[in-house]
């Protein structure tokens, strides 16, 4: 039911949004309280007649209240044109999918906050003690997975609201609704991991892929790989670790959802051993989906090709790549002040360059010699974080979020990102 709110609450509530939103920054509380008033107010309004000296009633007016939900005093972040059709990009979801954006605003977790920051660098707390992973942002409201609870949650772009969903393993949020990974005991001695569809509000579930069966002994796993052409490819597979970086798989297969029929749709001649397992990682730009494993032992990198659309691998300029990937994002079509170059964090720092090379290193420029563990890609920064996995320290409690321009410059410390519930 609305909330029936005077008009005379209205404005000093509209005022005090406005105090709120300056230009400094400061923590962002957004329209967060229920007021329920009913009634009617009659206002005098005086000035002083500065040529009598005396008060004069100027105006008395019966103002009566008015139904406003309170959602309409919501300003969404995004213009006509801005609204994300997928929640986040494939390479920041595959790498740093802890920070996305949606037209002139960026969102991310640090300090076991969720902040938004705009373009002039002002910035807002959404949420506090909050940890998240997989965020993601569909018009007015971002989702995440939730650490402390394990679930979906989404909140508004102001803070003012915070729905909690379903519990699963992961998710991928678009336009169309969102899939969700969970997993159901299927007898005494297997479990089913199945896939699930349902709509941006947590509601109107339908399963798309279940039935695989798996033994108690194995880990389910779920990629999501990329969105071409309304459908959503991803990779499924159950795994066991059978000793340092080396597994043996009880199942592998490559899908796509097609949001238009609903339906889940296998890869049939695709090399499944060769695409689909375990620490790969899965950069789609347009129909071609790019696979790095960077292997064990070494510092080198497999690179490979996919035309997901038409399921044939391609070659590339390289199979081999001289260097340990930690994270891969693509610019494309002049965007951020480059045309249609990698983004790469290795262990020599991050590099923007044209094309992957086996020789002579990188053809290109050095951003920043950080050793980056993963990065995240918006229009003006990179976001990487130092992890202890790169740095060699060991604690894993802490680890440090930085963002730096394209080239080079604007290099800023952000805060301290903990992966872990708590």
């Amino acid at each position: 039911m609305k909330r029936i709110i005077s008009m005379a609450l209205i404005v000093i509530m509209v005022m005090s949004l406005v105090a709120c939103s300056g230009e400094g920054v400061g923590d962002y509380q957004g329209v967060s309280t229920a007021i329920d008033v009913e009634g009617e107010i009659t206002s005098t309004e005086q000035i002083e007649n500065e040529s009598e000296g005396s008060m004069e009633d100027v105006s008395t007016e019966e103002i009566t209240t008015e139904e406003i939900a309170l959602e309409d005093l919501f300003v969404s972040d995004w213009k006509e044109g801005e609204k994300n059709a997928i929640g986040n990009t494939s390479w920041n979801l595959n790498s740093l999918n802890y920070v996305t954006e949606q037209g002139d605003w960026v969102y991310y977790f640090v300090n076991d906050e969720l902040c938004k920051e705009d373009s002039e660098g002002n910035k807002y707390v959404l949420a506090s003690q909050v940890r998240g992973k997989d965020i993601q942002i569909i018009g007015d409201w971002i989702y995440f997975y939730n650490l402390r609870e394990n679930v979906i949650s989404k909140i508004k772009t102001d803070g003012s609201e915070w729905i909690t969903g379903y519990s699963c393993l992961k998710f991928f949020a678009t336009e169309k609704g969102i899939v969700y990974v969970t997993t159901k005991q299927a007898s005494a001695s297997t479990y089913d991991l199945e896939i699930t569809f349902c709509d941006l509000n947590f509601e109107n579930n339908k399963i798309l892929i279940s039935g695989s069966k798996i033994s108690n002994d194995w880990t389910p796993a779920v990629d999501f790989i990329g969105v071409f052409g309304g459908r959503l490819y991803l990779s499924c597979y159950g795994y066991y670790n059978k000793g340092y970086s080396t597994y043996s798989y009880g199942f592998k297969t490559l899908y796509y959802i097609d949001f238009e029929n609903g339906k889940a749709i296998k890869l049939e001649n695709v090399d499944v051993d060769r695409w689909v397992m375990k620490d790969a990682n899965y950069v789609m730009v347009d129909n071609y989906i790019y696979l790095y494993i960077t292997r064990t032992g070494s510092n080198g990198t497999v690179i490979r090709k996919l035309d997901a659309v038409n399921e044939k691998e391609i070659e590339i300029m390289s199979s081999s790549f001289p260097y340990r990937v930690y994270g891969i994002g693509k610019i494309t079509n002049g965007s951020y002040g480059s045309v249609d170059s990698w983004v790469i964090a290795t262990n020599e720092g991050i590099f923007q360059t044209d094309e992957f090379r086996t020789t002579c290193g990188l053809v290109g420029f050095s951003i920043t010699e950080d050793v980056a563990y993963d990065i995240a890609l918006t229009q003006n920064y990179i976001y990487y974080y130092v992890s202890p996995l790169v740095s060699g320290t060991g604690d894993f409690s802490k680890e440090a979020l930085y963002r730096i321009g394209y080239y080079g410059d604007d290099w800023e410390y952000i805060g301290i990102y903990n992966s872990y519930g708590g």
